[in-house]
């Protein structure tokens, strides 16, 4: 399963909103539910995303392998997390 990076779930929901306010003829209640759904779609946690990444992590003071970049670790932070 290909997961969203925050900035793609981002514009997924900024993208509902201005449906929303933009379409008088739209289901509202439908699109309530499609915005709060894609809220809680899970987002991608790779390194690239986390607070730490700067070219390496910071928290750790190392560069984990690729494969640890694409998925992330316990660590990941987002600053933008909804929750």
């Amino acid at each position: 399963m290909n997961l969203l990076n925050q900035d793609e779930k981002k514009m997924i929901i900024e993208n509902l909103e201005l449906f929303k306010k933009h379409s008088p003829d739209a289901n509202i209640q439908l699109i309530n539910i499609l915005i709060r759904e894609a809220k809680l779609l899970p987002v991608s946690k790779e390194c690239l995303t986390c607070i730490y990444w700067r070219g390496m992590c910071e928290k750790y003071n190392a560069t984990p392998p690729q494969e640890v970049q694409k998925v992330g670790c316990v660590s990941y932070q987002y600053e933008d997390l909804p929750f």
